[in-house]
């Protein structure tokens, strides 16, 4: 049936007649008129009635509270501040539900109320509350300092050691004190005098550098824990300082240090021990000092040439062990071969390495040598050697012959006739050094070459047909 138009009929008696509050919100019944007749919360709730629609109806937060509705759940439905707290709900309990510090300090609760309920400075500061309000309901300078609230405001403007005295006083952390330091109001040096620690500083989060300007030593920076690098980013000395906290070469290496810096703290053999190269070691050490750590093969793979190494080294110890090779001795040009031959090189390593035969007798070395090198006679020839240093170094006349050694040369020296035409020397040249038909004849040269050489016909029939 449809109730509603039956005017003459009370809701009143339709639910005493039976209907249930389910037929009745059926039938288009508002849960203000239900509510009206007597309709409980569980009824209008088990009827299917929404949480606002029984606040609208005018339900109290105390009866929905007794009925199990939570405080979060009144506060979606509606529910003000004021409304609960008339039901007698504490303030902490407010909170809990969710109820904002603004809402409960529209409904009249006193700042103070707000703190003993739990509500942070931060959260009063949202809800509206002035500084001095919170101040004055007990919040400390700490909980207002961690609320975002400027220290100036709270300590009325204090600098220098007077505010971080007093700042330490009301637990403000160092990280804390970093706005005030960059208003120029404070200075690390006030903190550290006011009790703050080196070790709070660092955890706060300020450099080594600063804590250094404040006064700080190397030492208590250490002990704090910052690294090798801040330290040197903090003006740290080395040899003062930092060598004596027990820091190795190798430490300085990997924080960043040049050899340059740590030259006057340790030794060319500490720094070498430490891993730096000797590239970066040459930046700061000439050679007479590097010779002392590295070797001569090291001194050559860094790129020193044989020409600068003579300023410190032998040739005999740039020679030592095949450091140097012969061929990279003559590509250097700056050792002459005189000075190759008194460090140990013989005649055949010379030769070995394309030196000219001129050369080789220049710097010192025998024709003798030359020859049991096998050094060509031609070669000799052309570095000028005589045919008397040759024929006395034991090279034979055939070989001087095919290097251009002239039959008078050898005739002068008292070759006979029979020696030159056996080398290889003609008749012509045989003659031209002197030698008679009657040498040449004996010598074995027949009356052909003879004529062919310019004797005279006379002269040879003279010898060819005069009585045996």
């Amino acid at each position: 049936m449809d109730c509603k138009e039956c005017s003459c009929i009370e809701l009143l008696e339709l639910k005493e007649g039976g209907y249930d509050v389910a037929e009745l919100r059926g039938a288009g019944y508002e849960a203000w008129e239900l509510r009206a007749v007597g309709v409980k919360i569980r009824e209008a709730k088990t009827a299917g009635f929404s949480g606002v629609e029984l606040h609208t109806a005018g339900y109290s937060a105390s009866a929905m509270l007794s009925n199990g509705y939570s405080l979060g759940e009144l506060r979606e439905f509606g529910y003000g501040a004021g409304a609960v707290l008339t039901a007698g709900v504490s303030t902490r309990d407010a909170r809990d539900g969710g109820y904002l510090a603004a809402e409960l300090r529209s409904a009249g609760v006193s700042v103070r109320k707000l703190r003993d309920g739990g509500y942070t400075a931060a959260q009063c500061l949202e809800g509206g509350c002035s500084v001095p309000e919170l101040a004055k309901a007990g919040f400390s300078p700490k909980e207002l300092a961690s609320a975002g609230v400027d220290l100036d405001d709270i300590f009325g403007g204090l600098t220098g050691g007077t505010a971080t005295a007093k700042y330490r006083q009301a637990g403000i952390t160092a990280e804390g004190l970093r706005e005030e330091l960059g208003e120029g109001d404070i200075t690390l040096a006030d903190a550290l005098a006011s009790g703050y620690t080196s070790q709070e500083l660092y955890d706060g989060g300020y450099s080594a550098k600063e804590l250094r300007a404040a006064g700080v030593t190397a030492a208590n920076l250490q002990q704090c824990g910052y690294a090798l690098s801040a330290l040197r980013d903090a003006g740290c000395g080395v040899g003062d300082e930092l060598a004596p906290l027990g820091y190795l070469p190798a430490d300085f290496r990997d924080a960043g240090y040049l050899p340059s810096e740590l030259k006057g703290a340790f030794g060319l053999a500490d720094l070498k021990a430490g891993g730096f190269t000797l590239v970066e070691l040459q930046q700061c050490y000439g050679l007479s000092e590097l010779r002392a750590a590295f070797s001569v093969v090291e001194l050559k793979a860094g790129g020193y040439t044989i020409g600068s190494l003579r300023a410190e080294f032998t040739l005999v110890e740039l020679k030592a062990g095949a450091t140097f090779t012969l061929a990279e001795f003559r590509a250097d040009g700056s050792v002459d071969v005189s000075s190759l031959r008194q460090a140990g090189f013989r005649c055949s390593d010379m030769v070995g390495a394309g030196y000219s035969a001129s050369e080789m007798l220049v710097g010192g070395y025998t024709v003798r040598e030359a020859r049991s090198c096998g050094v060509a006679a031609g070669e000799m020839r052309a570095a000028k050697v005589t045919a008397a240093d040759m024929k006395q170094a034991g090279y034979p006349l055939v070989e001087m012959k095919e290097g251009g050694y002239r039959a008078t040369e050898l005739t002068e020296l008292g070759c006979v006739v029979a020696e030159l035409v056996r080398a290889g020397w003609s008749v012509t040249e045989c003659k031209e050094a002197g030698h008679g038909a009657a040498q040449l004849k004996a010598a074995g040269c027949d009356r052909e070459h003879l004529e062919a050489a310019g004797f005279k016909k006379a002269e040879l029939d003279s010898l060819w047909l005069a009585p045996k």
